[in-house]
């Protein structure tokens, strides 16, 4: 059995209903946001304990290569995703993630947050990096994390300005994980593309099919490496 949810901005979030509410006032001021915000849950096997579950946090670079994963780990993991366009600084990210985190004990959470949150700044989005592995440690203690780091774009198509904030946000990103006091594995996607140009689609920023695969390749190998050994029920 599959779970999914879509939520496009423009509708009301009704579903966070039991999380905190997010509402500016006179005091907090109104969050950097894009034109368009959303998020997109799938969980796959909800009905289902039977396998560790793993959770993938991301953009829509994680949606895309997040059914060759699962493919790939069907025999091993039951696997869910939280993808969305929020960046760190923005409150609603966290109950949103709040809310994913709350359903199940999941076992592996890799995670990323970067290519989005273009009106924010790298201060703001260093001084936000924290509350997520906060939030991270709160409501999944038990979880192992990997940290993937944000895949680069090219100098052309509708991202050319992330060009070099790309790696100042990685570097941001490399600094707060060597600093945690638990354990975080890191899962260089970016590396993985650089220089090589042939896995991008025309807009310079998603990927062809392949190159899907091939990412879905490195962040199954990373995830098999966190996950406990499966035990069968009697």
């Amino acid at each position: 059995m599959r779970t999914i949810i879509t939520i496009p901005a423009i509708i009301a979030i009704s579903f966070l209903a039991g999380c905190a509410a997010t509402t500016p006032t006179a005091d907090i001021p109104e969050p950097n946001r894009e034109r368009i915000e959303w998020c997109d849950i799938w969980i796959t096997n909800a009905n289902q304990n039977d396998l560790p579950r793993v959770l993938m946090i991301g953009d829509s670079i994680t949606r895309g290569y997040f059914p060759h994963v699962e493919a790939q780990l069907k025999e091993t993991a039951n696997c869910a995703r939280y993808t969305t366009s929020r960046d760190l600084a923005d409150p609603v990210f966290y109950d949103e993630l709040t809310l994913v985190l709350k359903q199940y004990p999941y076992a592996v959470i890799h995670f990323n947050n970067g290519l989005h949150g273009r009106p924010s700044t790298e201060a703001e989005y260093a001084a936000a990096f924290p509350r997520m592995l906060e939030t991270l440690e709160k409501y999944a203690p038990q979880a192992r994390l990997i940290w993937a780091t944000s895949t680069p774009v090219q100098p052309t198509g509708a991202f050319a300005d992330f060009v070099d904030r790309v790696p100042a946000r990685n570097k941001i990103a490399a600094e707060h994980i060597a600093a945690s006091d638990k354990p975080i594995a890191i899962n260089d996607l970016n590396a993985l593309i650089t220089g090589h140009p042939e896995y991008f689609l025309p807009d310079g920023v998603h990927y062809t099919n392949e190159a899907r695969k091939l990412q879905a390749e490195q962040v199954a190998r990373a995830i098999t490496a966190q996950l406990p050994k499966h035990k069968s029920a009697d």
